[in-house]
């Protein structure tokens, strides 16, 4: 019986977690709309050095530069800069990009 007590207080602190977690990505989604029209222009005009170019986090603007900013429902999106939760995060239950994180 205290076997199960202690599971269940472990499984209360791994769900409770979990929520903080969504709380904190549902948040970011509305508030990012605004950024995101102000930071888009910025990183469509910004040129970086190409020794970096390998960077992930590089590779991604690049990307996004060469599609003019549109990268709504595109595949090949590169994600290689997320973290595997960040990346699980960024698509729906349905495989579709939420374009406002």
């Amino acid at each position: 019986m205290a076997v199960d007590i202690d599971r269940f207080k472990e499984l209360q602190i791994l769900n409770h977690t979990h929520q903080d977690n969504q709380d904190y990505y549902q948040e970011l989604e509305k508030i990012s709309f605004r950024l995101q029209l102000k930071l888009s222009n910025i990183l469509l005009h910004a040129h970086f050095s190409m020794q970096s170019a390998q960077h992930p986090l590089l590779k991604a603007i690049a990307y996004f530069q060469d599609s003019q900013g549109n990268i709504s429902q595109k595949k090949d999106l590169p994600v290689d800069f997320l973290g595997m939760d960040e990346r699980q995060k960024v698509y729906t239950d349905q495989g579709k990009l939420k374009v406002s994180l």
